[in-house]
């Protein structure tokens, strides 16, 4: 593309913006806006109600909470498996509104779509054979529970938990394509001798002391 077809469209474009910023029009009335006027409503009238937040669990019956607990739980649930009646709400009570997954506090008022928002999760997920019972349950927060998805309990610890690194008898394993590394304190009290007989060897200092 030349200069001059890129200043065309570059005009063209910023032509194009300013008569569509100009033909604004309220998002509430339907007014045509001043086009020094930043907001998108003419006035405070027009703009609508703030949605009234509705927390988790709280605000509804026992029995509408084990209903609608129950409903969305079968949608995910493998052929012959068993339901118990569990309050979700209990569940969360019981662990002290704190997330069993994060270990995080539970905030009671917020909306029930907030990622803080309390949820239940199912220790080996219904997608996998678990069963919807008090056992298999546990309290955790909507991100971590959407999160964690469908993941086997198993997998998931072996994620959160690294395996320990390999015992080296105080001394580092050698890095790949350099030459070995000496650890210092825990080995042999002489290693002069390997230090001496490789040249581009160099002496470690332990990041724990």
């Amino acid at each position: 593309m030349t200069v001059p077809f890129l200043q065309r469209l570059n005009r063209h474009l910023a032509d194009t913006a300013q008569i569509a910023w100009c033909e604004r029009r309220c998002e509430g009335c339907g007014a045509t806006l001043d086009p020094s006027f930043l907001d998108d409503y003419c006035r405070e009238s027009c703009r609508p109600a703030e949605k009234p937040v509705v927390p988790a669990f709280v605000t509804r019956t026992p029995a509408a909470r084990i209903h609608s607990f129950r409903l969305t739980s079968a949608a995910r649930a493998l052929p012959g498996t068993y339901f118990e009646d569990v309050d979700p709400l209990a569940v969360i009570e019981a662990a002290g509104w704190r997330c069993e997954l994060c270990g995080g506090e539970i905030p009671k008022h917020v909306d029930r779509y907030d990622p803080q928002a309390a949820s239940v999760d199912h220790h080996l997920p219904l997608a996998l054979g678990g069963h919807h019972v008090r056992s298999n349950m546990r309290a955790a927060h909507r991100r971590c529970n959407i999160s964690k998805n469908a993941t086997h309990p198993d997998d998931l610890t072996c994620r959160e938990q690294p395996s320990p690194p390999a015992e080296t008898d105080g001394f580092r394993l050698p890095a790949e394509g350099g030459g070995d590394t000496v650890g210092s304190g825990r080995g042999p009290a002489d290693r002069s001798d390997l230090a001496q007989s490789s040249p581009g060897t160099t002496e470690a200092t332990d990041p724990n002391q």
